[in-house]
């Protein structure tokens, strides 16, 4: 399981994913008062975050089925994506909100997962060009 590149790549999407939930993407200061966005903001935030993180885990474990990998990981890219989507739009809410270091991490999860859905090819590839040599 861990043996496979795109393994690491996908731990590091839950990783990820458990991450925005305790560091901010954006912060503003408001009336004596910080407001940062993470991923408990908002409840849509939550539902994203943690079907992101999810779809992650459970793709680590679909690695003999790499067809059902690719297309576990390709749902989670939507997902990511529009998590990250989310997060623009909320960031355009306040006027001087600006954005943390942190915010590289839910921008990571989709180079992330791209990552993984090509290492996952390749294995195809390697398995495919494997069987032609017997």
């Amino acid at each position: 399981m861990i043996q496979r590149i795109q393994s690491i790549w996908l731990l590091l999407v839950v990783a990820s994913s458990v991450l925005t939930f305790f560091l901010p993407f954006a912060y503003a200061a408001e009336s004596n008062n910080l407001v940062e966005l993470t991923a408990q903001s908002y409840w849509y935030t939550i539902v994203l975050t943690v079907l992101a993180g999810l779809g992650g885990l459970i793709a680590i474990f679909l690695y003999h089925d790499r067809k059902l990998q690719i297309r576990v990981c390709s749902y989670t890219l939507i997902v990511s994506l529009g998590l990250l989507a989310t997060y623009i739009v909320k960031t355009l809410d306040y006027p001087k909100m600006g954005p943390s270091l942190f915010c590289v991490l839910v921008g990571a999860i989709p180079i992330l997962l791209v990552m993984s859905i090509r290492a996952i090819r390749n294995d195809m590839k390697l398995v495919e060009e494997s069987d032609r040599l017997r």
